[in-house]
């Protein structure tokens, strides 16, 4: 196994600049620290860890410590791998938080003397919940609750982290300067006098990628997907989402959106591309063009010209805001396509636009439908849509315009699209709009999930039917990642990378039709299904009547569709190897993260019954 520690490459180049802040003037050699992520059986993501987490990793290591990272499954537990270090770190996410804190307290019980702490500096809502406008009160009920919690560091903590270990390095007890710390001081809770630390990226070190050498193949191609991040944040003030204000406090950050210079941004994918083989990026900033109208469009053309000037291979995820690819006309498009870009994951969100201005969502659903409907006509990405089928100020009426929508724009065959619920974090301006209308049913102090009472309690019904389908019938959500499997091979076969299996068009042609076939198919049973659950809603709800539909139109249905689906990539796969084609660049397994494949999130919390959370 390599030593880890050793692997400077991501952070050799940033501690010889000049002043950097991250660079410690403690020397933190014989310091130890484990950084520990938590997953449970279902999480697909296999050795992939947050980016936070590589990102500590690297300071640490650039300051002279020595830094495990584990992935360690809720469901087991072994205690000899937490003996012998100066610092325990854990990574909350709002899917496994009950499972984290009992490993927690299972390690302090363990471990008394142990020093504990808890903290996220990621993007995407679930991985951030100690960095909402709210997190103090989040963090110090959390703090007050778990006394096996030593420190919570709140907002981006990456100044805050290297001082908390400065300080245990030195056996310095005075933790009142470490930026947005909570500490226990003889017994009480008590919180630094530093506010946050905004990130800097122009000395922020590349994060650690342990593990990602064991999926390099023979031919030298890496078979994991990896997380990239150019930027934290995001300009649109959607009042239902956290990251237009996340990490924004009284003497801290003062913008919602701080990004890399891209030549770094580029300069980490040539490493990874070049070292590790890695040919899948996901570009996790919330919006890929990161500033509004002109200086967003000019940092897409230079990742684009950055990336062919460089002559990388590669296949990129990223999100796009609809107003932005609104204003990119075709050309525009294709260059980014030139460049590798083969998913466009764009959040619409809802086809009513009284929901939308609701949301405070800058695009209308007319702006939706013609930057879906164009990007389907080109026919070189896939086009991954965002979309709350749920909500709770939505009437029962406002249901089939949903369906309307989503059927204008092909994507009734979209499990998620058709069942997602939307998850109200604690401290978003959305939750205060549910408390005013006194909506907010519980605010729950360990995840950090708000649940709601929905307006009209007929949505709640077909709500909870739709969400419970995915563990219900488990061919559903199979179905769901082997149609984004699918359409995947479908955008990347016109990625440069995979130009070698042009020369075989008619065979792609033929396994287009038949995935077409097959999403209509789903997609009317999906849309008949939920029009009689209306229908049901409409005309008092049975359980019985429900489950009669779920044995017509979901039970026999799912497992063969899923059966067609696998067999066809699979005969796709096989016939370009046949003909001595590699297929290396083009199917990815999907994954989705548990707060997607296997939690009950009706009334816009966690079910915990169906992910088998105890209570």
């Amino acid at each position: 196994m390599l030593n880890y520690d050793k692997e400077d490459v991501f952070w050799r180049d940033f501690a010889d600049i000049p002043q950097n802040p991250y660079k410690s003037k403690t020397d933190l050699i014989g310091f130890r620290c484990l950084l520990v992520h938590l997953v449970k059986e279902g999480d697909l993501s296999g050795e992939s860890y947050p980016i936070a987490i590589g990102y500590m990793a690297s300071l640490l290591r650039m300051n002279g410590a020595s830094v495990k990272i584990i992935i360690i499954d809720a469901d087991s537990y072994n205690k000899k791998i937490f003996l012998g270090y100066d610092l325990i770190c854990f990574y909350p996410m709002a899917a496994l938080m009950l499972e984290l804190m009992k490993m927690i307290e299972r390690v302090k019980d363990e471990y008394p003397d142990s020093r504990i702490c808890l903290f996220n500096s990621e993007q995407h809502q679930h991985e951030m919940i100690l960095c909402g406008p709210r997190a103090r009160d989040f963090a110090r009920g959390l703090m007050g609750r778990y006394l096996c919690l030593d420190y919570i560091l709140i907002g981006e903590a990456e100044m805050s982290l290297v001082k908390l270990s400065e300080k245990i390095a030195v056996k310095n007890g005075d933790f009142s300067e470490i930026p947005a710390c909570f500490y226990r001081d003889q017994g009480q809770i008590k919180f630094s006098r530093k506010p946050i630390a905004p990130v800097n990226f122009n000395f922020l070190p590349y994060p650690s990628r342990d593990f990602l050498e064991k999926g390099i193949s023979e031919d030298g191609r890496n078979n994991n997907s990896v997380r990239i991040q150019s930027s934290r944040g995001c300009v649109s003030p959607c009042f239902y989402c956290s990251e237009s204000s996340v990490n924004i406090t009284e003497g801290g950050r003062k913008t919602p959106w701080l990004g890399r210079p891209i030549k770094k941004f580029v300069d980490e994918i040539d490493l990874l591309s070049k070292r590790y083989g890695v040919i899948f990026f996901n570009c996790i900033d919330s919006s890929f063009e990161g500033p509004s109208g002109s200086k967003g469009v000019e940092r897409m053309r230079e990742f684009r010209d950055e990336i062919k000037r460089r002559n990388i291979q590669a296949s990129f995820k990223i999100h796009l805001r609809v107003e932005t690819i609104d204003k990119l006309d075709n050309e525009s498009l294709r260059k980014l396509k030139e460049a590798g870009v083969d998913i466009l994951a764009i959040g619409v969100e809802s086809g009513v636009d009284t929901e939308l201005k609701s949301y405070k969502k800058i695009a209308n659903s007319d702006q939706s439908i013609k930057v879906v409907k164009r990007l389907d006509e080109m026919g070189i990405f896939f086009p991954l849509l965002g979309h709350m089928m749920f909500g709770p100020c939505l009437r029962l009426d406002d249901l089939s315009k949903k369906i309307e929508f989503l059927e204008t724009v092909d994507r009734t065959w979209d499990y998620l699209d058709m069942s997602n619920n939307i998850i109200i974090y604690y401290g978003t301006a959305y939750h205060d709009c549910l408390r005013e209308k006194g909506l907010v049913m519980n605010e729950d102090e360990v995840s950090g999930i708000v649940t709601y009472h929905y307006e009209d309690e007929r949505v709640a019904g077909i709500a909870k039917s739709m969400s419970e389908l995915k563990n219900k019938c488990p061919d559903v959500i199979r179905l769901h990642h082997l149609l984004y499997d699918a359409l995947n091979v479908m955008a990347r076969y016109s990625n440069r990378m995979n130009d070698h299996l042009w020369k075989i068009p008619d065979i792609f042609e033929e396994y287009k039709d038949v995935l077409r076939q097959i999403l209509c198919k789903v997609g009317d049973v999906y849309k008949n299904y939920f029009i009689r659950l209306i229908g049901l809603a409409e005309s008092g709800w049975s359980s019985r009547k429900e489950e009669n539909l779920y044995q017509e139109w979901i039970l026999n249905f799912f497992p063969d569709m899923a059966e067609r689906t696998d067999k066809l990539i699979n005969d796709l796969l096989a016939r370009c190897e046949n003909a001595g084609l590699s297929t290396m660049g083009l199917r990815l397994m999907t994954w989705l993260s548990l707060i997607n494949t296997s939690i009950d999130t009706s009334m816009g919390g966690m079910n915990t019954k169906c992910c088998g959370i105890p209570r």
